[in-house]
């Protein structure tokens, strides 16, 4: 049997990078601080929260985040459990390649609405081009040509998107490009992207 962990080994610095439920397993990016005070931060992206933790009956409390079962700590990893989803914590900082699904949610839209800008952010923070989006596998470029974007579109082409991605569905960026569910095609891509 373990031994039951303890607050004083639960304190520091945590990145909350992986989360494995109900058939999939998905890469976060949280910033964690347990605080000796009892008190803790959390950080994803622009959102943070703070609150007060304690360690009591095998769980982590955290105001405003929930009880979370302690499954194992050993060798800087931390296993928890909460709502049938085992989450993967390490101790430190998160790396900076390291993507939440937020972040890719965020990279996603913009694609999707034509947002250049905050495409340019996330390809400069070091998001792939090819970086899929968890619903249905869509890539940037595919989210392009759904909503027929051809200047991100054109943008995601020369940071390196590969037009030959399929999504889950079996669907390139260019057979969405040639006939849209929401719109009548997309010339402007068709004519960017190789057959």
């Amino acid at each position: 049997m373990a031994t039951p962990a303890t607050e004083a080994q639960l304190q520091g610095e945590w990145c909350f990078r992986e989360i494995e439920g109900f058939g999939q397993t998905l890469e976060e990016k949280v910033e964690i601080q347990l605080l000796k005070d009892g008190r803790y931060t959390w950080t994803e992206g622009s959102f943070q929260q703070q609150g007060q933790w304690r360690l009591s009956d095998g769980s982590l409390h955290m105001t405003d985040v929930g009880a979370h079962e302690v499954l194992s700590l050993s060798e800087g990893q931390l296993y928890l459990r909460r709502m049938g989803s085992r989450m993967r914590w390490s101790r430190g900082s998160c790396p900076p390649g390291l993507f939440s699904t937020q972040d890719r949610i965020a990279f996603h839209n913009a694609a999707s609405t034509g947002d250049l800008a905050t495409v340019e952010q996330w390809l400069d923070r070091g998001l792939s081009p090819d970086a899929r989006d968890h619903s249905r596998g869509d890539t940037g470029l595919v989210k392009a040509a759904k909503f027929c974007r051809p200047v991100v579109a054109q943008r995601l082409l020369a940071r390196g998107a590969d037009a030959q991605i399929a999504n889950d569905e079996g669907m390139r960026a260019l057979d969405y490009a040639r006939q849209s569910r929401f719109h009548q095609g997309c010339k402007d891509i068709v004519r960017l992207l190789p057959p």
